[in-house]
């Protein structure tokens, strides 16, 4: 380990990467970048060097991932082969193994080898990906400050549950803090039962991920001792022994199945819990998702229990299913009241907390998939879906279009919402290739990168940007500088598309801005979607701008 670690110190490349890309035939750049980004490339750009571009984007694919690349062992043969013999030689020499065996055995390299050869080719390989294993028992150790309207608010529902008992319903419009405000709830309920479990459900990763780490944010600034934070979605097995103070973030439909397996455990958490809070409230009268309500706030002495909603206007809403949900919380409602305005996103837009957003619909049909009754029937959609919409070179198109539309109205921090994993890094590598900044969060980033990326998309400048992202909706990804978003990925939670779309909207008192943009590919053959980005652009019934 001493040798290889010597010689990535003091060895500089045996052989420069991008100057053997750049050497590399046509066939054998577009065999590595991919039909389909070539395809891509040529309807976006039909001016550019499509040769040059996708030597670029062959550079930066490998500098985006560069263990992975030097893993695989298709990848590591031809990129040896265009070695001259004398650097070849050199490079059995500082792995101190022959190159075959190398080749072969690439998946199971080890970490100083992958060192000794990313040296070679002048790459770093990254750090490790965070991921929720990782993460799932955090010790936390403490100012949360809240707007006048938000501690109102924040007041309103603590009448309600600070005794142990009752139902709320709290609806704030997106962007008006509504995380923020439930977070501050939530630590002082922490301190003032203790010791004290407390239960956040929502049914995506991006809400729960988002709500993990706000906690995290929330207490270590507010806290008074060291409780546990435990994430339960995903994989992984659950272990709830022990657990008697702290927060658990918990998928409906894990907590769900998990319940029905588990009575004993699921009775012991929830005699332990004494607070629920759901996110995306109107799933909670839903039977299966209302069991697991139940069970957790029926089992202990207490059995209070907070609903948040940013359901935009009643156009979106069925008025037997209100009915249903009001029931379900006793009727017990607090909204932001705001004397002087009839709407409190007027009064929000008007003291500058949030930006006045025009929406733009990106109507798309694609021949290329049909949806099935699993898709129409399910809460959201498929990853399998989600994947196949990103691949779509016709529809990449269009939202690199509208990108390139805002750049040229004068937007300089654009976030781009994708599909998939690999859809945000291939709209990046584009938008690279034809000379647009881009950078890449994803939930699988390493916690470096993903610092890296954030930090210089803050940064104010005039060079534009644009944050290709899927996955992460973090209180550490905000960035109030944004002033449009393009929303390419479907779904038919409301409340996830209301955060996807609270990233452009923070107002010039939250560092942001007087306006925004927010653009939606809206896939006409997707049952679902159209409805919900269509609820948004009702200003008038659903923002209403104007007072009466």
């Amino acid at each position: 380990m001493f040798k290889f670690l010597t010689a990535k110190i003091v060895m500089k490349p045996g052989v420069d990467l991008y100057s053997l890309v750049d050497s590399l035939d046509t066939e054998s750049v577009y065999h590595w970048v991919g039909s389909d980004i070539v395809e891509s490339l040529n309807g976006i750009a039909p001016g550019v060097d499509q040769v040059a571009a996708c030597r670029h984007i062959f550079a930066r694919m490998i500098n985006e991932s560069p263990e992975d690349y030097l893993k695989n062992s298709d990848f590591l043969t031809f990129l040896v082969s265009k070695l001259s013999s004398d650097k070849q030689k050199e490079l059995e020499r500082r792995i101190g193994m022959s190159l075959t065996l190398l080749n072969e055995g690439s998946s199971q390299i080890s970490q100083d080898s992958l060192q000794v050869l990313s040296g070679f080719f002048g790459i770093e390989p990254p750090s490790e990906p965070l991921t929720t294993a990782a993460l799932a028992t955090q010790s936390l150790g403490a100012q949360y400050s809240l707007f006048d309207h938000q501690r109102r608010a924040a007041q309103q529902v603590w009448r309600h549950i600070y005794r142990g008992s009752s139902r709320v319903l709290l609806h704030m419009p997106t962007g008006a803090g509504k995380t923020r405000t439930a977070m501050h709830i939530i630590v002082r309920y922490l301190i003032e039962h203790e010791p004290c479990v407390i239960v956040w459900l929502a049914s995506s990763a991006e809400l729960l991920e988002q709500a993990a780490d706000a906690f995290e944010q929330a207490w270590c600034q507010m806290g008074n001792r060291e409780v546990l934070v435990k994430r339960a979605w995903g994989g992984g097995d659950l272990d709830f022994e022990g657990f008697e103070d702290g927060v658990l973030i918990g998928g409906l439909q894990k907590l769900s199945a998990y319940f029905e397996r588990h009575p004993i455990p699921a009775f012991r958490i929830g005699r332990r819990t004494k607070l629920v809070v759901i996110d995306e409230a109107h799933q909670a009268i839903a039977p299966t998702y209302s069991s697991v309500i139940e069970q957790l706030t029926e089992t202990g002495a207490d059995n209070a229990l907070i609903g948040l909603s940013a359901t935009p206007g009643r156009t979106w809403n069925d008025i037997s299913e209100d009915s249903r949900l009001s029931d379900f919380f006793d009727g017990n409602k607090v909204t932001l009241s705001i004397p002087g305005y009839s709407d409190p996103v007027s009064f929000l837009i008007d003291n500058g907390y949030l930006a006045k957003p025009e929406f733009r619909a990106l109507e798309f049909q694609s021949e290329s998939f049909e949806t099935s009754s699993k898709e129409r029937k399910g809460i959201d959609y498929s990853n399998e879906l989600l994947e196949q919409l990103g691949d779509d070179p016709s529809r990449n198109a269009l939202a690199i279009r509208e990108i390139q539309c805002l750049i040229s109205e004068g937007h300089k921090r654009i976030i781009f919402f994708s599909a998939s994993v690999a859809n945000a890094k291939k709209v990046a590598l584009l938008l690279d290739a034809i000379g647009v900044d881009s950078g890449i969060v994803t939930g699988g980033s390493s916690s470096s990168q993903r610092t890296r990326t954030i930090r210089k998309f803050r940064r104010r400048t005039n060079v534009p940007m644009v944050m290709c992202n899927y996955g992460v909706l973090t209180t550490g990804f905000d960035a109030p500088e944004t002033s449009a978003a393009v929303i390419a990925r479907p779904t038919k939670s409301l409340v996830l598309y209301s955060q996807m779309v609270g990233r452009a909207t923070r107002g010039v008192k939250a560092g942001g801005n007087e306006t925004c943009t927010i653009s939606t590919v809206v896939d006409t053959n997707l049952p679902g979607f159209g409805d919900i980005a269509e609820a948004f652009m009702n200003w008038e019934d659903v923002w209403g701008t104007e007072n009466e």
